[in-house]
């Protein structure tokens, strides 16, 4: 009875120890987080010190952008994986080492069956440190038929990711190009309109003396 009372109990224990329960994160982790991240995607960009131009509000799309730069990083990574996994179309390869020792030699000696007399001295045949090494290689075709299928899919993700990233930028500088002219007209719209705003007003202060007067 003791020894069931033990085994339930060490059943219990790894169970126990095998259950995974997840911590949900506070509040005040996900916005240190959230501050954390739009420190580190903010940090390091050149400050604007004149007038932008076209050209180079594109640029600085282009370099600064969060999802340009999250489309580049995403096709990188298919592109990597893709390399990595031409590496499993190729043979494996073991190699295997060893050592032996002792601190005596391995002697042995024989007796003569006919007389059953020592024939001759003891010796040995082995060295004191024995050293080994193997290198064996092994191709399974299976193996390289589902590498292969693996790696083409590998690569037609990357070719996705690549027209993903393609996308992204294309969008990104005909939103550029639209907020570039529409803030630039905003500008220009906006010195036109002061100054149609001081000739009213000129006007207006005209008119009353000529009406007062």
């Amino acid at each position: 009875m003791m020894w069931k009372h033990l085994m339930s109990g060490t059943a219990v224990m790894m169970l126990v120890g095998c259950t995974a329960i997840p911590t949900p994160l506070s509040q005040q982790d996900n916005a240190m987080t959230a501050a954390a991240l739009k420190q580190g995607a903010t940090e390091g960009q050149e400050p604007v010190t004149g007038a932008i131009d076209l050209y180079e509000a594109m640029a600085r799309a282009l370099k600064y952008n969060l999802d340009h730069r999250v489309a580049m990083m995403e096709f990188d990574l298919a592109r990597r994986d893709y390399d990595l996994s031409k590496w499993d179309m190729l043979p494996q390869m073991v190699a295997n080492g060893g050592y032996y020792g002792r601190n005596n030699d391995a002697g042995a000696s024989s007796l003569s069956l006919l007389s059953g007399r020592q024939s001759l001295e003891p010796s040995t045949s082995t060295e004191r440190d024995v050293f080994n090494a193997d290198l064996t290689a092994s191709w399974n075709i299976l193996d390289f038929g589902l590498s292969k299928i693996r790696a083409e899919q590998l690569g037609d993700e990357s070719l996705i990711y690549q027209e993903r990233r393609r996308k992204a930028i294309i969008q990104l500088m005909e939103d550029v190009h639209r907020a570039y002219w529409r803030a630039l007209s905003a500008q220009r719209l906006g010195n036109r309109l002061a100054a149609l705003e001081a000739d009213v007003q000129k006007s207006f202060d005209d008119s009353r003396r000529l009406y007062q007067g």
